[in-house]
Parts: C-alpha cells; structure tokens; sequence
C-alpha cells in the first residue's frame, strides 16, 4: 500500500517547510530566506537556510538538501511513507493508501516514478 502522486502533493502543498524546520532549528529571517544553524551537525555560524518560495532546504554543512518529506526523513530518522503520515497528521490531511501507491512495496509504476521525478524536479527549480 501507497499514496498517489496527489495525496502526495496535498501533504506537501499543506506542510510549511519554514514551520516544521522551525520547531527544530531556530530560524532566522535574512532576505527572503531563513537562516539557522544545522539540524544535522554541531556549528557555531549558521549554514542551514530554507527557502520558503521554493519550500526547499540547503544545508551547507553537511552538502544536504531537499524538501519537507526529505527535512523530516534526516531530523526523524523517518522512511518516506512515515513521514507522509506525519505532516498529513500535523496538517490536517486526510490519507488513503492505495495499492500501487508511491511508498509502497513495489514503489508504483515506472510511469507515476517517471511523473513523481518531474514533479520532485520542478519544486526543487
């Protein structure tokens, strides 16, 4: 059992990366960005920064980067489909698993791959 590519992007669109980082890193607003310092490694000058337009975090420190199903994965030692249970929960969404689905034992088609990858690919532009 899985999700489909729009339960997927429901969570994501409902999941504000700058809060869910924020209730692990102090963030700091610089430009149009946060800065704060890495969830991921021990530092004194902050290199982690979330991009809130793009919904995109980069760590510096450690080269890392991603979205909020990829910051939830790293700070909580979570596999994909547990962190989308996870923000669905924190955000209010409701799920429904499908055979087949993203997450699931066989990953999905080599379709839906193909359009979660140009998905992923777009929102990390």
């Amino acid at each position: 059992m899985g999700f489909s590519a729009e339960t997927i992007e429901r969570v994501r669109r409902a999941s504000d990366l700058v809060e869910v980082a924020g209730a692990v890193v102090q963030l700091k607003r610089v430009g149009t960005n946060f800065r704060g310092l890495s969830p991921f490694k021990k530092e004194k000058t902050p290199s982690f920064y979330v991009h809130p337009d793009k919904q995109f975090f980069k760590c510096f420190s450690t080269g890392s980067g991603g979205d909020v199903f990829r910051f939830l994965m790293m700070t909580e030692g979570l596999d994909f489909p547990a962190a989308v249970r996870r923000l669905a929960e924190r955000a209010g969404v409701h799920l429904e698993e499908e055979p087949g689905g993203v997450g699931g034992g066989d990953g999905g088609s080599g379709a839906e791959r193909e359009r979660l990858r140009q998905i992923h690919a777009s929102l990390a532009l």
